[in-house]
């Protein structure tokens, strides 16, 4: 069939349908289809029943048709000519998107795609100064937002009263705009209201009559359970969780400056300097990870899960897919393809060595503001490659002789002959990083 189904970007959580032939989109599963056995003349076929009419089968489409006193004419028509009916364009469209060129994604590039406003949590929060190769640093450029700014104003009067806030066993807070999709659910800004303390609220719907709702919770209090105990300056802090509603709402610290995909999306591959710095304040995060009793392997590190907070600060985030185990390995497959280690993806058992893999991708993407890999015809010639070549991803061009160094440290199909954290930290590459230069969280 033609036809899919696509979750809108810029309102998550709602679908709307797709011709892949045509192109056109509608929130409605009806859609106009000239007959092939009398040309000229339309009928009307709904993409989840299949069920076909030659009368319009809703509102809009009457109107559509009220309009039209020919089929030649009606063929010029829109698919949708009603903006209340028109399905949003997709609110950004990066690099991710073309990972591979059989993706179903709908992308239209428009020129508000381009505007500062990139994606969810960005907005105009981020400014960055360019070198000759590059993003030299990232600041921001403006502190409050809109919504933050109207609360600001109620401060000193009746900043959020209790009856139009969330109200929790742990925190009563007053949900804001949505920022972001974890691996888990969707994110919202918020604030706490007795504190005014700007966070960020993951919501999770749970059907408790589902028996895989049920097991989905045991995963949700796996991260719960894993994000409680780290107390680290470079992974995004826990700061408690309640049920409400059929829905977990995990609270978080908030991170202003979106994630490190965004940032590269909007402005560039980064410069050396700059990604040896973001480097450094990973590894100590992953080393953190790694060295706990049990140790934990986050297994879903790349740049949309590295959060930026002004500038200068990044932290690890979303341990949806993190595993605490006495084994140190798991044969769980879980991330995102591009960033996967060959072990992962060749089914056999992995640990530690499994992330510094994907960090040594994500240095890529740092450098190359791509999909590490590049282009994959299909998802197969991606599990081939990666989980059964001998190869490994490119390297950004015009890096130094350092920086290819440590990336061969981290970029090795033997998982046995990879540096671990602690030992890349002493790399030339990030060793001479001062850490108080960005330790102000």
């Amino acid at each position: 069939a033609p036809w899919s189904q696509q979750e809108s970007r810029s309102m998550p959580g709602r679908f709307y349908f797709v011709n892949q032939e045509t192109g056109s989109r509608t929130w409605e599963p009806w859609f106009r289809q000239e007959s092939r056995s009398s040309p000229g003349r339309f009928y009307f076929i709904n993409a989840l029943t299949g069920e076909s009419t030659w009368e319009p089968p809703t509102r809009h489409w009457k109107e559509v048709t009220a309009e039209t006193h020919s089929p030649s004419a009606l063929r010029k028509i829109p698919q949708v000519t009603n903006e209340e009916f028109e399905p949003p364009e997709p609110c950004s469209v990066d690099y991710r998107d073309e990972a591979f060129s059989d993706s179903n994604r709908i992308i239209v590039a428009t020129p508000a795609m381009k505007s500062t406003n990139s994606g969810p949590g960005l907005g105009t929060i981020l400014s960055c100064s360019h070198g000759s190769q590059g993003v030299k640093s990232l600041s921001m450029a403006a502190l409050v937002d809109d919504w933050e700014q109207s609360l600001s104003t109620m401060a000193g009067k009746s900043f959020p009263p209790v009856a139009d806030c969330v109200i929790g066993s742990q925190l009563t807070w007053v949900k804001g705009p949505l920022i972001g999709r974890g691996s888990l659910g969707r994110v919202f800004k918020a604030a706490d209201q007795q504190t005014g303390r700007i966070l960020a609220v993951k919501e999770i719907p749970i059907n408790t009559m589902n028996q895989r709702d049920e097991q989905f919770k045991q995963q949700l209090e796996n991260e719960v359970s894993i994000m409680k105990d780290l107390r680290h300056p470079h992974i995004v802090a826990y700061l408690g969780h309640d049920y409400l509603d059929q829905c977990l709402y995990m609270y978080l610290e908030h991170m202003p400056g979106g994630t490190i995909t965004q940032a590269l999306h909007e402005f560039g591959p980064f410069e050396e300097s700059l990604t040896a710095k973001y480097s450094r304040q990973i590894l100590e995060g992953l080393d953190y990870l790694h060295t706990r009793d049990p140790p934990v392997i986050h297994r879903d590190i790349k740049g949309s899960n590295i959060l930026i907070g002004d500038g200068s600060v990044v932290k690890l985030a979303d341990f949806g897919c993190s595993k605490r185990t006495d084994e140190t390995l798991t044969h769980t497959m879980r991330g995102s393809i591009p960033w996967m280690a060959p072990e992962v993806l060749a089914h056999s058992r992995y640990g530690r060595a499994a992330d510094i893999w994907s960090f040594g991708c994500v240095v890529i993407e740092m450098g190359t503001a791509n999909v590490p890999w590049g282009r994959f015809d299909h998802q197969m010639a991606a599990l081939v490659k990666i989980g059964l070549s001998n190869e490994t991803p490119p390297y950004p061009e015009g890096v130094s002789e350092t920086c290819i160094s440590f990336l061969d440290c981290c970029i090795r199909r033997e998982q046995d002959e990879r540096l671990g954290a602690k030992q890349l930290l002493e790399h030339e590459f990030v060793r001479f990083i001062d850490p108080d230069e960005f330790d102000n969280s």
